[in-house]
């Protein structure tokens, strides 16, 4: 351990005998070196665990993918329904009278909800 402080400590003297700036030079050659030195350590430490993840997240993903194409697949069929029925709508009527037509619904949906649950007991209360 002394003999690597003395090397070191030499070499450090001769660096600083040649040229002043160089100090700083050697300790960012150092420090970038030392920051090499960690950087691969860890990554040599934690590759078994990030190469476990990253195949349990590839099979996670391989369960779940008809899940979520089907889940996006129903959500577009929704979505381009609807962009039909509005254009199809709004190409004979004005805005207006899809607007209220719409709201008439929307109340006659929540009527129809209310009516449903006004007979439902849960835990004896009745909602």
């Amino acid at each position: 351990m002394k003999l690597t402080k003395l090397v070191f400590s030499f070499f450090l003297a001769l660096v600083l005998l040649v040229s002043p700036g160089s100090a700083e030079d050697l300790e960012v050659w150092l420090g970038s070196y030392l920051n090499d030195f960690l950087a691969n350590l860890l990554n040599a430490i934690f590759y078994p665990f990030r190469l476990i993840f990253y195949h349990i997240e590839l099979f996670i993903s391989e369960l779940l993918s008809p899940i979520t194409n089907l889940i996006t697949s129903i959500y577009e069929l929704f979505r381009l329904a609807y962009d039909l029925s509005i254009g199809f709508l709004t190409s004979f009527m004005p805005v207006e009278w899809v607007l209220l037509i719409g709201a008439g619904l929307l109340i006659r949906l929540f009527k129809a909800v209310y009516s449903y649950l006004k007979d439902v007991e849960i835990l004896g209360f009745k909602i």
